[in-house]
């Protein structure tokens, strides 16, 4: 059983979310807030999973800050954005504060649930539905000035850094590239190692920062559904 924190501000979105994710068996409520302050002050609750519902017509990201307040609060639970748009500034800030998924809102509750399970087994970034198509829109052209990522990472490890972008699994990546799990984990730890980061969220932050994929919908070579590598040799 999964249980969730859900912070959302309007009423009626947040109660239809409760009573989808608790028609299904392995998630469970445990409690429901409109305010991102009460979440912090509550005692006796240990989620699994935290669903913030953010804000982000405003363009003042104040919502996105708090992520790293609740991950204080709540070190082990995981965090799911959902929010209205992909916007570029949101999305890396999002990541750069270390959250596990970033759905948007027009996702289904069916990609919500798979998101949530995937993201409380650990092993992803999730990055659903129509997310996917957003940010391949926001990846646009790419840039080589100085010392960058791109000059950093070799084909193979710009490969896996474009399937973690869009959301695959380790088994999945290693599927493939037609590598083993084990492969890939050491790939992870060599991207990790390279960029500076601490985390996949943070690579794909900097991925996005830095324009090491690219979206050329013309060319299907060297494409990871929508997401191409840039550099590569392929």
């Amino acid at each position: 059983m999964l249980n969730i924190l859900l912070i959302g501000k309007q009423p009626i979105f947040r109660q239809g979310l409760v009573t989808a994710l608790e028609s299904t068996p392995d998630l469970r409520v445990i409690k429901e807030t409109d305010d991102s302050k009460e979440a912090l002050s509550s005692e006796g609750i240990a989620p699994d999973i935290i669903l913030f519902d953010i804000d982000d017509n405003d363009g003042s990201g104040l919502e996105v800050e708090m992520v790293s307040q609740l991950q204080d609060k709540y070190p082990e639970s995981k965090i799911i954005i959902l929010a209205n748009s992909a916007r570029e500034d949101m999305f890396v800030k999002a990541l750069k504060a270390g959250i596990q998924g970033y759905l948007l809102k027009t996702s289904s509750v069916e990609k919500l649930v798979d998101s949530t399970r995937l993201v409380a087994s650990g092993d992803t970034v999730v990055f659903a539905g129509e997310g996917n198509m957003a940010l391949c829109s926001l990846m646009g052209p790419a840039q080589h000035n100085g010392r960058n990522g791109a000059s950093l990472l070799s084909p193979r490890e710009r490969e896996i850094l474009c399937r973690i972008a869009r959301g695959e699994t380790t088994k999945e990546v290693a599927f493939g590239c037609y590598i083993s799990p084990t492969t890939v984990k050491a790939h992870v730890a060599k991207i990790l190692y390279k960029l500076n980061v601490k985390n996949r969220s943070e690579a794909v932050a900097i991925a996005i920062e830095q324009r090491l994929l690219e979206h050329r919908p013309s060319n299907r070579n060297s494409m990871v559904d929508g997401l191409e590598i840039v550099g590569s040799n392929s």
